[in-house]
């Protein structure tokens, strides 16, 4: 046991060069320790030689430490990376969530000022804008219903709007939060 101890001992002493399996080094050295401790005191009640036991003992006990401060510090650093890394990758979210809603919100609020009831002049300024988006944002394109009919041909739907009525205007949004499609409905 003793001679197992001493060279657990040397092996410490070798992973404390090699920082990043430092860990793997102290618990060899825990285990030498005990084997050392547990020879020299066979030893010593049956008076045989204890020289190579204490030398495991001593070379145990000191890498014990050294291995220790390493592997705690092994730890930390370890850990201080994952949250970098973690803390990175929530951070690269929040930004393109924020440059997203701010890029929904800009798109929407074109529209949105003419929900509720209108004017014929403003109903007509909203397919204006609906057809402004429609020949400049392919990625977005807002339908129009009036009092229930899909209108394909948006350029000519303001014709259809009368400046003497009044509309009301509801919107729909697709699943990324855009407005897709204007629903106009006549008031009698």
């Amino acid at each position: 046991m003793s001679i197992a101890s001493l060279i657990l001992g040397i092996i410490g002493i070798i992973t404390a060069f090699t920082v990043i399996i430092a860990p793997v080094g102290f618990i060899l050295v825990v285990v030498g320790l005990i084997l050392g401790i547990v020879d020299v005191v066979k030893k010593g009640k049956t008076g045989d030689k204890k020289g190579i036991g204490i030398a495991g003992i001593v070379i145990c006990a000191s890498m014990v430490v050294t291995l220790l401060i390493e592997s705690i510090i092994v730890l930390i650093s370890v850990g201080a990376y994952m949250n970098y890394t973690i803390s990175s990758e929530i951070q690269e979210d929040t930004i393109k969530n924020s440059i997203d809603t701010q890029l929904e919100e800009a798109f929407n609020s074109k529209f949105l000022v003419y929900t509720g009831r209108q004017t014929g002049a403003n109903t007509r300024q909203l397919i204006s804008a609906i057809y402004g988006n429609n020949i400049t944002n392919s990625e977005h394109i807002v339908t129009c219903i009036l009092d229930g009919n899909v209108e394909h041909d948006i350029s000519q739907l303001r014709t259809k709007i009368s400046l003497s009525k009044y509309y009301q205007i509801s919107f729909k949004y697709d699943s990324l939060g855009y407005v897709y499609r204007a629903n106009i409905v006549t008031e009698d």
